[in-house]
């Protein structure tokens, strides 16, 4: 008796591993596709979403700058000023990872972030000038645990420092 091929009913074992195999190899390939885009769409969120708070942050502080009757005090870490009703002291300092407003940690929204620098650099070159206003610039760092960096500057022109009186002269 002799078997034709076009007699056959079904599939040899071959053709159904060979055929198991294919699709074995198209599947595993998607999802590990499907894995790294939604890795990459994680990391890129995660990024953005520290760059949306290191822009928040500095707004915030630099708007309060801009809208003080005059400023106290300030050095590279920190800045003190008048609110806009001349009642309220509000002070901005950085101190190790951590921003504080008026001595009270800032929320930092941004999901495992931390601050990792805020420098205050006076920008007046004329002696003059800096009577009547002083040009400073905010720089403000947050960092994620995965490595990333997102850094803000800022120039805010700001209203005349307030001159201590001298207790010696009296003026």
């Amino acid at each position: 008796m002799v078997i034709r091929y076009q007699d056959r009913n079904g599939y040899s074992l071959m053709e159904l591993v060979i055929a198991m195999v294919l699709v074995s190899i198209v599947i595993s390939n998607v999802y590990f596709f499907w894995r790294y885009m939604d890795k990459h769409v994680l990391v890129h969120s995660e990024n953005a979403s520290l760059q949306k708070e290191t822009d928040r942050l500095i707004h915030l502080i630099t708007t309060s700058v801009r809208r003080a009757s005059s400023v106290l005090h300030y050095d590279q870490k920190s800045i003190t000023f008048l609110g806009e009703a001349d009642e309220d002291t509000i002070s901005y300092s950085f101190s190790e990872d951590t921003l504080y407003k008026n001595k009270v940690p800032l929320t930092i929204l941004a999901r495992k972030a931390h601050v990792k620098n805020f420098e205050i650099k006076n920008l007046n070159d004329d002696p003059y000038n800096a009577s009547v206003s002083i040009l400073l610039e905010f720089n403000l760092t947050l960092s994620n645990p995965s490595g990333y960096e997102s850094e803000a500057k800022l120039v805010v022109k700001t209203r005349r420092p307030v001159h201590q009186l001298d207790p010696t002269f009296g003026w």
